[in-house]
């Protein structure tokens, strides 16, 4: 038997398990959902990466929590963007790891040395 916890989704790739038992996932146009260990899905994104390039292939499609997740609190996304198109017709994408920290309901976009650089996101 399966159970729908959140419908109207624009198509949903990847998602992780947070240590409280939510859930966040992203949706290929650029867009990080969460949702609740009690099933309720938060009714805006988290996060909108707006540089995505979600043609083909492509788009908003890794998460990862970190391997020391509990400590940090860094979350990892991969995404296509920069659309360069070729003489033949070809589409190339260029990808790009999206590097935050989530601490709480609070997602900061950081340096690769984990230092803040400005608040994404303020729960």
């Amino acid at each position: 038997m399966t159970e729908v916890i959140a419908d109207n989704l624009e198509i949903p790739w990847s998602l992780v398990f947070l240590p409280d038992g939510s859930m966040m996932f992203t949706e290929r146009p650029g867009r990080v959902r969460l949702i609740t260990a009690d099933s309720v899905l938060f009714p805006e994104p988290v996060l909108t990466i707006n540089d995505v390039s979600a043609v083909g292939e492509g788009g908003l499609l890794g998460i990862e929590l970190h391997p020391r997740f509990l400590e940090n609190g860094f979350v990892y996304f991969y995404y296509t963007y920069d659309v360069t198109w070729a003489p033949s017709g070809m589409a190339y994408l260029d990808g790009y790891i999206y590097f935050a920290g989530l601490r709480g309901r609070s997602l900061y976009r950081v340096k690769t040395d984990g230092t803040p650089l400005d608040t994404l996101l303020k729960g």
